[in-house]
């Protein structure tokens, strides 16, 4: 028999309950309990149960495991007429399309517990949500699927550019982390809807409301040093500006917004940005990091940047998902609190209704207040060490560059990247890495720019890879 002295139970499958009963069936309930090691009772309960267990053989768990109790077996379940209220209200948010996270399941939950006016002890804690799925037959499903292949070049790339931060460094000692900056652009939506919900499974439609609005968005650009200093968001609307709405957000303190035909960045806003967003006081010479989206890097804006006295380095083409600090830290919890806030806002937000009746987009301002509130979220400790593993400051190392890690893209290249970093920095020079050609040759392809002088006058370079690189799955 199993042991007593551990003090836990032992589970058995069908399977081993049936070969049992079998062998009971053909001798004793003691020949079978001697036999397979457990008690005789548990024998002659699974002999009366014969037609239940094999039924429940053939029955799969709605993960597609293997069933180990009868429907019903087990301790009993707390809080029956919460779980019940609760799964009413998911089956009712999901009939409306709305997203369902665990996180508003959860809270949810205690409201609910609150309402019935509960006195035992209730957390909703991730276990409980757990095992409230498996009880409900809940699942966390997707609404689209994307993926996205890393380029073949990729170490190269990485290595280079990590190797002309090291010298741009060494070459200037008074940049500090309070001048040192990175800058994205990313595309927010009008229907910040996610690609997830909770739902039944066995579903075959998961739909997801939203206000029809899903084409259209704005361009929101942060920016942040690596000393955690945030920047205020700078937001482009498309149109021209002319509303009462408009003049309103013109005036607020806590964002810049500008407007463009199409709501997207392009060199006249881009020039805007410099004088707003970085503004002309400095103490030194800065640092810019940036993607290399086409206004970027001409020669309007490489103008400005001198006026202003910021050197930039453009992150080469296919790398900014490694080694840009907005797409590698700041993006992913930006938009989460996005989505957060629009579920909300779909839930109990005011609304207005078109004479059709169709529900209106969110507004200006209700957009505005979320990016706010979804940038602040993002502490000075995320933002100082999304700079330290992206090795964008003067102190870091080969240790706390993340996609140099074992199992990231380019751990591949650790061993060589140590190497490089092991060297003097005046014997650093472009293409130690392998690579065939200089990176300041064709800014097209590498897009590696350190520094005023050793910015190409053209305004030949490809659009960025990374233009739209905050819009992501989840």
């Amino acid at each position: 028999m199993p042991s007593q002295t551990s003090g836990k139970r032992k589970g058995y499958t069908m399977a081993f309950k049936l070969a049992v009963v079998k062998t009971a069936k053909s001798s004793s309930a003691a020949v079978a309990a001697r036999t397979h090691k457990v008690d005789e009772s548990m024998v002659r309960r699974w002999k009366r149960n014969e037609e239940q267990l094999l039924a429940a053989e053939r029955m799969k768990t709605y993960r597609g495991g293997v069933r180990s109790r009868l429907s019903g077996g087990g301790g009993s379940i707390k809080f029956d007429e919460l779980e019940e209220a609760l799964f009413e209200w998911i089956v009712a948010e999901r009939q409306q399309r709305r997203r369902v996270t665990r996180k508003s399941i959860r809270a949810m939950a205690l409201q609910l517990k609150a309402e019935l006016g509960f006195a035992e002890p209730f957390e909703a804690s991730s276990g409980w949500c757990k095992n409230f799925f498996q009880r409900r037959q809940l699942a966390t499903r997707m609404k689209t699927h994307q993926s996205q292949k890393n380029p073949e070049d990729l170490v190269p790339r990485l290595t280079d550019f990590l190797i002309f931060l090291k010298k741009y460094f060494a070459d200037h000692p008074a940049v500090r982390p309070a001048n040192i900056f990175a800058m994205d652009e990313t595309a927010v939506w009008f229907d910040a809807t996610s690609n997830r919900t909770v739902s039944q499974v066995g579903s075959r439609t998961v739909s997801l409301a939203s206000t029809g609005h899903d084409k259209q968005n704005v361009t929101v650009a942060l920016a942040a040093s690596a000393d955690g200093c945030r920047r205020l968001p700078f937001i482009v609307f498309k149109g021209k500006g002319k509303t009462a709405e408009d003049r309103e957000l013109a005036a607020r303190r806590d964002i810049h917004v500008a407007y463009s035909d199409n709501g997207w960045f392009n060199t006249d806003l881009t020039v805007v940005w410099l004088q707003k967003v970085m503004g002309a006081i400095a103490f030194g010479k800065r640092l810019l990091i940036w993607d290399s989206y086409r206004c970027h890097i001409n020669e309007t804006v490489k103008k400005e940047r001198r006026q202003k006295t910021i050197d930039c380095a453009v992150v080469p083409g296919g790398c900014t998902s490694f080694l840009q600090a907005p797409d590698v830290s700041w993006n992913k919890p930006f938009k989460a609190s996005l989505r957060d806030q629009y579920d909300e806002w779909m839930r109990t937000g005011e609304k207005s209704y078109t004479a059709a009746g169709n529900m209106r987009a969110v507004s200006k301002t209700v957009l505005c207040d979320m990016v706010v509130k979804a940038w602040q979220a993002i502490s000075a400790d995320i933002i100082k060490k999304s700079f330290l593993c992206c090795g964008q400051t003067p102190d870091a190392k080969v240790d706390d560059i993340s996609c140099f890690k074992d199992g990231r893209p380019a751990a591949g290249g650790r061993e060589r990247l140590e190497e490089l970093f092991a060297l003097p920095v005046e014997q650093l020079q472009p293409g130690q890495n392998g690579q065939q050609h200089d990176v300041f040759d064709e800014l097209d392809q590498e897009a590696v720019v350190l520094g005023d002088d050793d910015v190409p006058a053209s305004d030949s370079s490809e659009e960025s890879d990374t233009s739209s690189s905050g819009i992501e799955s989840e």
